[in-house]
């Protein structure tokens, strides 16, 4: 537009323009209170020029396709997944109250000189405080059925760290009540530790590393013993899950039971990229085993044994746990093992072998044998 326009519209305006470097000058009069910033003297001299007389322009903008490396977990991946799985996000203080932290570890937190109030006074040393409180805080409100889950920052005292405070992202999860919505075809299970274990294995799932996971019997006393576990990635321990303590949830107020898990995002924020292979299409030959352990054989490690017993085995999948009187300190497991050879049809010969091969492995690795 013009600058003889420009001050054409002004005056017109009663605006009193007087030209200077760059542009006009203005007096407002006094019944325009709605004349205040530039932006408003723009749209004036466009709304008496007239909106349809002003040419179109395109911006133009330059966009830079941000890099993403394919083998690294997205936090967005296993937000989804934790929502399909029933969980709810939520977002805790990183100070919570100190008697928490002491009933949930050894860890000595760092204290707050001006807290809030005596009950926000510590860093939180793990996020499993801040679920418990807002478990707490919903289920006093009669929702008892709960799935929760945040991923944040915990802080650890250490010397060597920068301001003698270590900082480490986690994905922390909790789940109380009822494992499944109330229905006509559901009996009102309660959570247990398969229920939570099978929520942490859909989230390793997601890394694509199978194999370099492994759960063990944890060693955090806040946990139930018998039913926690720790999760170690190539034998390094990155979390752990289970079954709160009765004294854990006595120490906290919390009512019913819950079950909990928390990993470290460093431990499971990189994957494997998905590699193509072609499926086989010769037929796969099913065995049931049942197999008499020592209590304290894992079923993993029972997988792990008849796994690496022949190149034939393709799944080996638990379908049963059986423990009895007659059977003393021991238990059975069965599974059943499905064999295949991706170049040929297997015959019952080959099967048979494989299937020895399995029996003798466990005998050798594991002192089990066959169920009568």
């Amino acid at each position: 537009i013009a600058a003889d326009e420009i001050a054409d519209i002004l005056t017109r305006l009663d605006l009193q323009p007087q030209a200077i470097e760059g542009g006009f000058k203005v007096t407002s009069p006094s019944f325009r209170f709605d004349i205040e910033i530039e932006e408003d003297l723009i749209e004036e001299v466009a709304r008496l020029h007239g909106y349809d007389n002003i040419a179109n322009r395109q911006p133009v903008s330059t966009l830079n396709m941000p890099l993403h490396q394919e083998a690294k977990l997205s936090d967005r991946k296993v937000r989804d997944l934790l929502c399909a799985l029933g969980y709810n996000e939520a977002i805790t203080y990183s100070f919570t109250d100190p008697k928490y932290l002491q009933a949930l570890g050894d860890i000595k937190p760092i204290v707050l000189t001006s807290p809030i109030s005596p009950e926000m006074s510590a860093m939180r040393t793990t996020l499993t405080a801040g679920l418990i409180n807002a478990a707490k805080y919903n289920i006093n409100r009669q929702q008892r059925r709960l799935r929760l889950f945040e991923k944040g920052l915990k802080y650890i005292p250490k010397a060597s760290a920068e301001n003698g405070v270590a900082q480490e992202e986690m994905l922390c999860g909790l789940i109380t009540g009822n494992a499944a919505a109330e229905n006509w075809n559901e009996q009102g299970r309660k959570v247990d530790f398969f229920d939570v274990k099978g929520d942490v294995e859909e989230i390793l799932s997601l890394c694509a590393q199978g194999s370099a996971f492994s759960f063990v019997p944890s060693t955090e006393t806040f946990l139930h013993p018998g039913q926690s576990a720790d999760v170690l990635k190539d034998g390094v321990k990155i979390g752990f899950l289970g079954m709160l303590h009765p004294k854990t949830l006595k120490a906290v107020g919390l009512k019913q039971e819950a079950a909990v898990f928390e990993l470290s995002w460093d431990g499971i924020s990189s994957r494997k990229i998905p590699l193509y292979h072609e499926i086989s299409k010769f037929p796969t030959n099913k065995r049931d085993f049942a197999f008499v352990l020592d209590k304290q054989v894992s079923a993993a490690a029972l997988v792990d044994t008849i796994t690496a017993a022949s190149p034939l085995i393709q799944q080996v999948h638990i379908f049963d746990v059986f423990e009895s009187q007659a059977l003393g300190d021991k238990k059975s497991l069965a599974v059943t093992v499905t064999f295949q050879d991706l170049q040929k049809t297997l015959d019952d010969k080959e099967t048979d072998s494989a299937a020895q091969a399995v029996v003798q492995a466990v005998a050798d690795k594991l002192a089990g044998h066959l169920r009568d």
